[in-house]
């Protein structure tokens, strides 16, 4: 029979969503200490679904090398919405631990006013020129940092934005096909 401790690690694992629902339900002393229990490639999905004010809440209770771990996991965009729920003096010692383009990111985004768009931009985009084969474009989300999975932005010789296109979408493609083809319109 499978132990509490294994059965919760699978519950993470498959339902990171839900596992953040739960937890944001507990006290942020209890919240912060299953976190900082539980292996770190497990805790990061279930943080970034979480409500920033609750995840800042628990953070805010770990030790900083513990919760500056959790930070860099979930990404700039993330991490800058719940760090915006920290005081500063909290902030600072958590940004000076984690890598250097990750604290410029979020340093840049908390720059910006929350009610700003800058505020919540994300500073993490995978953008490719129109005329790229999607063969290519395939090359280059390989060679792309993980956090870079999601939406990939097509952009003409002017750099403004021509559309979007996802992995799932460019995988289904005729490899010499241009990257338009397969693109939708940006909203």
């Amino acid at each position: 029979m499978a132990s509490t401790e294994e059965l919760s690690y699978a519950y993470l694992d498959a339902h990171p969503n839900e596992a953040a629902r739960v937890l944001e339900r507990l006290a942020p002393p209890d919240c912060a200490a299953f976190l900082n229990a539980t292996p770190l490639r497990l805790a990061v999905p279930v943080l970034r679904q979480m409500l920033a004010l609750n995840a800042a809440r628990c953070l805010e209770r770990l030790e900083t090398s513990a919760a500056a771990g959790l930070l860099q996991g979930i990404g700039p965009q993330a991490g800058a919405a719940v760090l915006r729920h920290l005081p500063e003096p909290r902030r600072a010692p958590l940004i000076a631990q984690l890598a250097t383009p990750t604290a410029v990111a979020l340093r840049l985004l908390l720059s910006y006013s929350a009610d700003t768009v800058g505020g919540w931009m994300d500073p993490h985009v995978l953008a490719v020129p129109a005329d790229l084969p999607v063969s290519a474009v395939l090359d280059r989300v390989k060679q792309a940092e993980p956090e870079l999975a999601g939406d990939i932005y097509v952009l003409d010789q002017d750099q403004r934005l021509r559309g979007v296109v996802d992995v799932a979408d460019l995988l289904r493609a005729d490899a010499r096909d241009p990257v338009t083809r397969v693109s939708r319109a940006a909203p």
